[in-house]
C-alpha cells in the first residue's frame, strides 16, 4: 500500500507499536514524529494521507494538531485519525 503516514506520539513504545500495526496492514514506511510541532513541520514539507495523533501530549495536545493541521496549506489532503486509548483498551481497524 502507498499511503504516506504519519505517526505522532511522545512515547517511543506508542510509536513502534503502531508502525508495526501498519506494517501488517501492509503499510511498509511511516514517518514518524515526537510531538505537534515536528508533526506540522513534516506535514509542511511532505505530502502525508494519513495522520495517526496521540489525544494526550505535552505542549501541544492531538485536538490542537488536528485543529492547526487542518489549516496547513500544501498538496493534496490529509485525514486526521484521532485515538485515544486508556491503559489495557485494544482496538482493531481496516484500512480501504
Amino acid at each position: 500500500m502507498d499511503l504516506q503516514v504519519l505517526i505522532v506520539d511522545d512515547n517511543q513504545h506508542m510509536r513502534t507499536i503502531l508502525r508495526e500495526l501498519l506494517r501488517a496492514v501492509g503499510i511498509r514506511e511511516a514517518r514518524e514524529a515526537r510531538d505537534a510541532v515536528e508533526a506540522l513541520d513534516i506535514m509542511k514539507t511532505t505530502t502525508t494521507d494519513q495522520v495517526l495523533v496521540d489525544l494526550s501530549m505535552p505542549v501541544i495536545d492531538g485536538v490542537r494538531l488536528a485543529s492547526h493541521a487542518c489549516g496547513v496549506r500544501y498538496a493534496g489532503r490529509t485525514d486526521l485519525l484521532l485515538v485515544e486509548l486508556d491503559p489495557g483498551s485494544r482496538a482493531a481497524g481496516v484500512f480501504t
